[in-house]
């Protein structure tokens, strides 16, 4: 019995696809045949990985850990793994939703990564592909999964794709661009997508434009990207500044 038989058997249809898509973006995250083996330390790692880079809501981290627990309730009926590794796991933890506007990248940062990104690399036969990658990061403002799932005009053919012709995976692209990085230079993919709102937000007057641009259902998500007025900051303090 493969997974997608198992979840039939005991979801329901949209259950289904939303716990196969979690199921198999957690698959996704580790190299080939390796999430089967994943220990209670890995789950975290792969948790935080989540965390760092996609803005979820709090509600849907911890649908994408109750996926993870069916993975390994599959595994065990199945007979693939005697153990479960994060049947107690559990997430009490809020996560901030609060857009730190004055941390994210500049329109002039995003342009220096966009030249940059194939300078350091070893395959070269790859640049093509990874500039494409970048360009949809920081002009259409796409995350790393919508990338993932961009196809042709053909079912199930996929436009990005792994080095050996595979389909790309999220994970995948997290990490290509972050080779051969150091530490204090890091790109947070998601972080790239809110810088791009932000910054079109500060040209653009009509915030309309911009909620269609991100794809927001309400405006007052798009405004939470909008940088503090900096006359508007001075006013304030002069008005509540305690010397007067």
């Amino acid at each position: 019995m493969n997974i997608e038989e198992y979840l039939r058997k005991t979801y329901s249809p949209t259950t289904f696809n939303s716990n196969l898509q979690n199921i198999r973006r957690f698959t996704d995250y580790f190299p080939a045949g390796k999430a089967q083996q994943a220990t209670y330390r890995d789950i975290l790692e792969y948790i935080e990985y989540l965390r760092k880079n996609f803005d979820l809501h709090p509600k849907t981290l911890r649908n994408c850990l109750h996926a993870v627990k069916v993975y390994f309730n599959w595994l065990i009926e199945t007979g693939k793994r005697a153990d479960h590794p994060c049947s107690e796991m559990t997430l009490k933890d809020r996560i901030n939703k609060q857009i730190q506007v004055e941390n994210l990248y500049s329109e002039q940062a995003l342009e220096r990564f966009f030249e940059t990104v194939c300078q350091s690399r070893r395959k070269h036969r790859l640049d093509s592909r990874n500039k494409v990658i970048v360009s949809l990061l920081i002009y259409q403002a796409l995350t790393v999964t919508e990338i993932a799932e961009v196809t042709t005009k053909e079912p199930n053919k996929y436009f990005i794709l792994g080095q050996y012709g595979e389909k790309i995976n999220p994970h995948g692209i997290s990490k290509m661009i972050n080779e051969y990085r150091p530490e204090h230079e890091k790109i947070e993919p998601f972080k790239i997508r809110q810088s791009v709102i932000a910054n079109l937000l500060d040209k653009e007057n009509d915030t309309r434009i911009v909620q269609v641009f991100a794809g927001h259902r309400r405006a007052s998500t798009t405004e939470q990207y909008r940088k503090p007025d900096i006359n508007t900051l001075q006013e304030a303090v002069n008005q509540y500044h305690p010397v007067k």
